[in-house]
């Protein structure tokens, strides 16, 4: 069992935080492909610096996440309309 956030986190909880992190990073070079489209210069000046920029977006996102509480096991019997509704 992994300590995270000094509580014992399950191996999927970890999957899926990664899971996660991944589809923001992506999601951030995806939305600068969009912006820049058909701008090359533009588009290769702004993506310098991204691959840092998008792992900083996705880790202020998904630690905010945790610190909501996105990532808890113990909700009590929520189901899943209430672990929904957390998101």
């Amino acid at each position: 069992m992994y300590r995270l956030f000094r509580h014992s986190a399950q191996r999927w909880q970890l999957l899926l935080m990664l899971v996660e992190f991944l589809l923001l990073v992506a999601s951030v070079y995806a939305a600068v492909e969009l912006r820049f489209w058909g701008e090359a210069g533009a588009q290769t000046a702004f993506g310098k610096a991204l691959h840092w920029r998008a792992s900083l977006v996705a880790t202020v996102l998904i630690s905010s996440m945790a610190s909501l509480g996105l990532y808890q096991v113990t909700c009590g019997r929520v189901g899943w309309g209430g672990a929904a509704g957390k998101a």
